[in-house]
């Protein structure tokens, strides 16, 4: 592609960014694969982005991937990636946005109770989150 013998277009840089995924080099995945989704016309390859940035630990770049995948539309699956938008959430400790998206989730009854047990988890670890928070500020005032 960098010399011009290949076409970078959408389903190429689709190619290589799946075989870097099968060779298990996630960060060289993303870039041909952000080039793929701004030229797509559906937001699969944005879901797809979104699940790498994840697998990376990339959250707040994942979460991105995934609105502009639900954005473009036109989704096989968008249950699918509404549970990974929740997960995406959870890990940054946005637990109301992330039950959001398992409620969105739960609208296909395929996910129903997939998404019935993010939105359990996503409650209890809201409720720890801010358990743990009101614990470090009464332990900072105590040592004041």
């Amino acid at each position: 592609m960098s010399e011009g013998i290949i076409e970078e277009d959408e389903g190429n840089l689709s190619f290589l960014s799946t075989c870097y995924q099968i060779a298990r080099e996630d960060a060289k995945a993303a870039e041909p694969l952000e080039k793929a989704a701004e030229m797509s016309e559906d937001g699969e390859n944005y879901a797809r982005l979104g699940r790498i940035y994840s697998t990376m630990g990339q959250f707040e770049k994942a979460v991105d991937a995934f609105n502009m995948g639900l954005e473009k539309g036109d989704l096989d699956r968008p249950d699918q990636l509404y549970l990974s938008l929740a997960r995406a959430y959870m890990e940054l400790n946005r637990y109301d946005e992330g039950i959001e998206a398992a409620r969105a989730a739960r609208r296909d009854e395929r996910s129903e109770d997939t998404a019935d047990t993010w939105i359990t988890v996503l409650g209890r670890e809201k409720e720890r989150y801010e358990t743990l928070q009101r614990q470090r500020r009464d332990l900072a005032e105590y040592f004041r």
